[in-house]
């Protein structure tokens, strides 16, 4: 889950798929899916404008964090709502740890995060991803109404297929990869006598993550410091009663951050179980070291599934890039170290 949706706009033909879930946040491209971001200048017309020619779907954020005030008046001013419904964190004062990005890749590390940024394929990335995906991805892709969203889409597929294929010793497009229960993506067929493999994609504006992790199941999510959101109102949906007290006791210029930290956390978690939206947020509940998240349980006296108890998970906030935090959770305890791979120059690379 997310705190918008993508604008998936399918064809004649074609289903929306909508159902529960955050199938979108890993990166299947329907359903619920984690945000719609606003696109980087010159790749993609500015999902605003075509809000108010009334295409697409509404965002989740509207779904999660607007009231009636923030509707009507956006409906008089045509658009989402005045700028003051909306606290901006310019200046977080939470620091995530930053990890060192290599390009190379890494070895004997059973978790690694890789990072892609769109903005640095060049002029035309989807023509760089399409290399490395396979034609189903491919029209998936062209479901979406907005060429940012096909190259997110088309980005997380091809950063799994790069990193899995090195694993299994195969060509990218060799791996078949299909859906879990719950719309989670996992390969299909994994070979016997190799290392089982999960992953899960997250994304947001032009920086696409992909956490691969041997034997345990593993969750990833992004957030920019500045997404505009009713904070207030979020929170009262996301967050337990201890967290929302922790969460008001901030200062009020700290608190947009501080809430996408616990945001990024939970959903991360949700991505990990494969739960995704069938969980309320509010069963899990964060615990932090000063303003940073540093473990989850079961929130208490909720009614959190037995299935996967919070506690038996593992999660490790950092900082994507300046102005977007993330969060990775891993079924067990977190290996140490991680690797962190800026897979952009691979990426060109290797669909020379």
């Amino acid at each position: 889950m997310g705190l918008e949706r993508d604008r998936h706009v399918p064809h004649a033909g074609h289903s929306t798929g909508r159902r529960g879930g955050t199938a979108g946040a890993w990166g299947l491209g329907r359903g619920l899916v984690p945000r719609h971001e606003r696109a980087a200048p010159g790749t993609a017309e500015d999902p605003r404008s075509a809000r108010r020619r009334g295409r697409g779907h509404p965002r989740a954020s509207d779904r999660l964090g607007r009231g009636p005030v923030q509707r009507a008046a956006g409906r008089r001013r045509g658009r989402r709502g005045p700028l003051s419904f909306h606290l901006l964190a310019r200046r977080p004062d939470m620091h995530l740890p930053a990890p060192t990005w290599t390009s190379s890749w890494p070895t004997g590390r059973p978790v690694g995060v890789w990072r892609l940024r769109l903005n640095a394929l060049g002029g035309d990335p989807e023509a760089v991803l399409r290399r490395l995906t396979v034609p189903s991805e491919h029209d998936r892709a062209r479901r979406y109404a907005f060429a940012a969203d096909r190259h997110r889409h088309l980005a997380g597929r091809a950063l799994v297929r790069l990193v899995l294929s090195r694993w299994q010793n195969c060509t990218p497009a060799s791996l078949a990869i299909a859906e879990g229960p719950h719309g989670k993506p996992r390969l299909q067929d994994p070979p016997a006598d190799g290392p089982r493999l999960h992953f899960n994609i997250g994304h947001t504006g032009p920086v696409v993550v992909a956490a691969v992790s041997e034997a345990q199941p593993v969750g990833i999510d992004v957030e920019p410091h500045t997404r505009s959101v009713d904070a207030p109102s979020l929170a009262e949906r996301v967050l337990t009663a201890s967290e929302r007290d922790r969460w008001r006791s901030r200062p009020a210029s700290c608190r947009q951050a501080a809430l996408l930290h616990l945001w990024t956390c939970k959903e991360a978690f949700l991505k990990a179980t494969g739960e995704g939206l069938r969980r309320a947020p509010t069963t899990v509940e964060s615990i932090a070291d000063g303003s940073t998240v540093v473990a989850l349980r079961d929130a208490p006296g909720s009614s959190a599934p037995s299935s996967a108890p919070a506690d038996e998970w593992s999660v490790r906030p950092f900082s994507a890039t300046d102005g977007v935090l993330g969060a990775i959770v891993r079924k067990g305890t977190m290996p140490s170290p991680v690797s962190w791979v800026d897979a952009t120059d691979i990426v060109t690379r290797s669909a020379e």
